[in-house]
């Protein structure tokens, strides 16, 4: 049996024409691409596979219609090591894959969140509870990348480096490299002794500058769509200089 490996993103589509494993006794296919999919714990599961199972036992005679072999011991003990093999460790391969690219996710969402939050500390927020928001969100995905760097912690040293499931862990990792590295900092960037806020820059006095703060803060609370809210307040004090 050979099968490849990827990130397994998603299922293979229909396009692919190698999609899915197929069965073949002396280089004959027995069935049709999705024969195999009852031994998967679930049916889409082969579709994330390319490969083939070869059958290479005198006692596996494929059928006159060569839809399976003919039902006899053999076949009963060659379907059971195959759904042994195909609901555990195929199954586990691409489920691990997934929990990965999760784990790589949330780590990657947190050191752009904290990028954007230490721009917006040095260019000033809408409001205080503008700043208040942006702390509680960075300390959220702050908790949950630490978690996920714990689960990739636990999975590396789980998994021995020479399987299938470490060769598909990397792949995934690099797909990340550029843009998270290992949680081991915290959000430590010193903010100003004074809280800035982007109203301080508009040619206005205090009254007229809370007055465009409270405004801003309207925007915000009714625009579900935070690029539609800020591109809007953008052009706001572009008018306002």
């Amino acid at each position: 049996m050979w099968y490849g490996l990827s990130t397994f993103n998603g299922a293979l589509t229909e396009e692919n024409k190698a999609k899915r494993l197929r069965l073949r006794k002396e280089n004959i296919q027995i069935g049709d691409a999705a024969t195999l999919n009852p031994v998967f714990n679930e049916s889409r599961g082969n579709s994330y596979f390319v490969g083939e199972v070869f059958a290479v036992s005198k006692d596996l005679i494929p059928n006159s219609q060569r839809d399976n072999f003919n039902e006899n011991d053999m076949r009963v003990i060659f379907e059971k090591k195959l759904k042994d093999f195909f609901k555990g460790s195929l199954y586990k391969l691409y489920h691990s894959a997934s929990d990965m690219r999760g784990y790589y996710g949330k780590i990657s969402d947190y050191h752009k969140s904290k990028d954007e939050f230490i721009l917006k500390n040095q260019n000033g927020f809408i409001s205080p509870s503008d700043k208040e928001k942006a702390e509680k969100t960075l300390e959220t995905k702050q908790s949950l990348a630490e978690k996920a760097q714990i689960d990739i912690n636990k999975f590396e040293t789980a998994t021995p480096k020479d399987t299938a499931a470490a060769m598909v862990a990397n792949r995934i990792k690099a797909q990340y490299e550029n843009d998270c590295t290992a949680i081991n900092d915290v959000v430590d960037d010193k903010p100003a002794k004074k809280d800035k806020y982007i109203t301080q820059s508009l040619p206005l006095d205090r009254k007229g500058r809370k007055l465009v703060t409270q405004i801003y803060q309207i925007i915000t609370d009714f625009f579900q769509d935070e690029n539609l809210a800020k591109e809007l307040i953008e052009k706001i004090q572009e008018g306002l200089k």
